[in-house]
């Protein structure tokens, strides 16, 4: 039970990644990049303090204890890494997770958490989807999300994504009828006073044509990475930049 993600490969596929799907609707030249080209995100602050959490709460439904010193070895790999600030991490992991660990102590342990999911289409020998979901209570799939602010309820690309997970998990035999997000909102410094992280926790049942519409995109974008794969040059006009995006 480590902090690094390893993810799934299957040679001659590309992976269609339940965390990223939102960004084809954002960025799709950002999503082909990442997705096809592997280029990858630069880590910053807020997500190796989303992965130490993680893996706080993973390791509480395990019976284990908090590993700080694997935590400070984790930390330590972006000491060259201007974009990730370790004084603030140290800073608010404490004090979130004394918040965090209150919280998990007033919910039903999940019957699973922190199980990867791999998917290979039958019709299409392109693509697979593959993610890692973070628990599942019975029929609901569940993620946590760190946040700077409070929530009204699941944002869009959460639900693309939970949506996705929950579709893998029926295909394997699992009924999943609600999907659910818990935010851990990080604590704040306004001008006045100083505001606690706080947990919010917001479910939904799945309205079935929110999963046909993320089907549909999901079958249409393996389409076009196999229209792409035999025909480089409709790479940009499929994955195209989006100009509001880029500035």
């Amino acid at each position: 039970m480590g902090l690094d993600y390893i993810s799934t490969e299957i040679e001659n596929k590309i992976r269609i990644s339940p965390s990223s799907f939102y960004l084809l609707f954002d960025n799709p030249a950002k999503w082909y990049k990442q997705a096809v080209l592997k280029q990858k995100d630069i880590p910053n602050t807020n997500m190796v303090l989303g992965t130490l959490l993680h893996n706080r709460i993973e390791r509480t439904f395990s019976g284990l204890p908090v590993d700080e010193t694997l935590e400070e070895e984790y930390i330590n790999l972006f000491n060259e890494n201007v974009e990730v600030n370790a004084w603030d991490i140290y800073e608010q992991l404490n004090p979130m997770w004394n918040t965090v660990s209150e919280h998990l102590l007033t919910v039903e342990k999940p019957v699973e958490f922190e199980k990867q999911l791999v998917y290979e289409p039958v019709n299409n020998q392109d693509v697979f989807i593959s993610g890692t979901f973070d628990y599942r209570t019975n029929d609901t799939i569940g993620d946590y999300k760190t946040t700077s602010s409070s929530m009204s309820g699941i944002k869009t690309h959460h639900k693309l994504q939970l949506l996705l997970y929950a579709y893998m998990l029926r295909k394997s035999g699992i009924d999943i009828d609600n999907i659910e997000v818990t935010y851990i909102v990080k604590p704040k410094q306004l001008k006045t006073k100083f505001k606690d992280c706080v947990v919010q926790v917001y479910r939904e049942p799945i309205v079935e044509e929110d999963m046909k519409y993320v089907l549909t995109h999901v079958k249409n974008l393996a389409t076009k990475i196999s229209m792409c794969k035999a025909n480089p040059e409709l790479v940009d006009l499929f994955f195209y930049n989006n100009p509001l995006a880029h500035f």
